[in-house]
């Protein structure tokens, strides 16, 4: 019976025509699906954003997604209002596709997604999305993202939640991946955005694109900024936005309210989605000085 209503709870969220109160009935399906024995299988949805997507009850990302009809709404909409028909994304932490197929769809078939997923298991279930939608303007890429090319291996951090998995030293076994620099892997490429979403490893993955950042039609950049990973991972969060200012980036938090400045709390607070883009009036201002 639990399950029977935020089975039909989910569906009224995911296909409702309003906007006013849908999330907390999308939150009310997600509780009542979490309060008991979780539900087996597999099932295969329309979001709220023309694509379909398999998805397992167990794993977090994919209940929101179930019961919402979207993931991350907040940098949905910043997707949304950035890319254009054939713009290039690279999705780094691609999970199960949310966002390469939002991209795929936005970008149009002129369009160029790169999906880079390192967990070997989530990369098959980010074939199987897909291949469902015949995305043929994505690109998948089973590799870790750094600054430097090697291996590495994916620690799995949290049950229930494979969006927390994270690279590290490799270890050798199945884990183990091949590491790359975005730089190299996507020499040429016009990138419009580039995504990240890998738990902690953000600096290094970003320092590995830094042949694509420093250029001055740099692309933009949206992730997630959270200080105590990036320390755990060994980085300083605030070199991190010392650097990127320094390559001329104009930095950015993604709130309900819009984008607005950095705050005092960056630094402070658990996490904050940053979006950044080129200061492209400095050179004109520089100029007319």
């Amino acid at each position: 019976m639990r399950n029977t209503v935020a089975t039909f709870l989910a569906g009224v969220c995911r296909n409702a025509p309003f906007e006013r109160g849908r999330w907390r009935i999308g939150s009310l399906a997600s509780r009542l699906f979490e309060s008991g024995p979780m539900a087996r299988g597999r099932r295969t949805v329309s979001t709220r954003h023309g694509f379909d997507m398999h998805l397992t009850m167990s794993e977090l990302v994919d209940r929101e997604i179930y019961c919402q009809g979207v993931w991350e709404p907040l940098a949905t909409q910043l997707f949304a209002q950035v890319l254009r028909p054939g713009d290039a994304v690279a999705d780094v932490g691609a999970n199960i596709g949310w966002f390469s197929l939002l991209a795929a769809r936005l970008t149009g078939p002129r369009g160029r997604v790169h999906a880079f997923e390192a967990s070997r298991p989530t990369f098959a279930l980010l074939g199987d999305n897909l291949s469902l939608n015949a995305a043929a303007n994505v690109e998948p890429h089973l590799v870790a993202v750094g600054e430097s090319a090697g291996r590495a291996s994916i620690i799995q951090r949290e049950a229930g939640n494979r969006g927390a998995d994270c690279a590290g030293p490799d270890l050798g076994g199945p884990g183990s991946v091949p590491m790359v620099r975005l730089d190299e892997v996507l020499a040429g490429v016009p990138l419009r955005l580039i995504k990240l979403d890998i738990e902690g490893w953000e600096a290094k993955a970003l320092r590995g694109a830094s042949g694509l950042l420093d250029k001055p039609a740099g692309p933009d950049l949206l992730f997630e900024f959270t200080p105590d990973f990036l320390r755990a991972a060994g980085d300083d969060p605030a070199e991190l936005l010392r650097w990127l200012a320094a390559l001329d980036y104009r930095m950015s938090m993604i709130t309900p309210a819009g984008l607005e400045p950095l705050d005092a709390e960056v630094l402070e607070r658990r996490q904050t989605y940053l979006y950044c883009r080129k200061n492209q009036f400095k050179p004109l201002l520089r100029q007319a000085a």
